[in-house]
C-alpha cells in the first residue's frame, strides 16, 4: 500500500470509528486486524471468511487511511464491481470497473 517509512500503527478504536463514520458499518475485530496488518505493510495478509461476512469492507477500509493508495480488487461478477464503484462514490472515493 505504501512504503514502510510512512507506515503507522493505527489503534483498533481509530479504525473502528473512522470506518463507522464513513461507511456506516461497525467493523468486526477480524476486519480491523486485517486492515491493521495491511496498514503496517505486513506481507502475505490472508483473510478467510464466509460469504456475506464483510470481506469487501476490508478492501475499502485501508483507503480511508491512505487516500493516495491504489487498490485493485478482482471480482467474479461484473455486478459486484459496479456495486463497489457505487458504494465508494457515495463516500467520496473514486473507483472504476471494467
Amino acid at each position: 500500500m505504501h512504503d514502510s517509512s510512512s507506515s503507522q500503527t493505527f489503534l483498533l478504536s481509530q479504525i473502528r470509528d473512522k470506518v463507522q463514520a464513513c461507511f456506516g458499518y461497525r467493523p468486526c475485530l477480524w476486519q480491523i486486524r486485517v486492515v491493521q496488518a495491511l496498514l503496517k505493510n505486513d506481507k502475505d495478509v490472508v483473510s478467510i471468511a464466509a460469504t456475506g461476512s464483510g470481506k469487501t469492507l476490508t478492501f475499502w477500509m485501508p483507503l480511508l487511511f491512505v487516500p493516495e493508495a491504489i487498490n485493485i480488487v478482482v471480482t467474479p461478477l461484473n455486478i459486484l464491481g459496479k456495486q463497489n464503484v457505487e458504494t465508494l462514490a457515495k463516500v467520496g472515493i473514486k473507483a472504476i470497473t471494467f
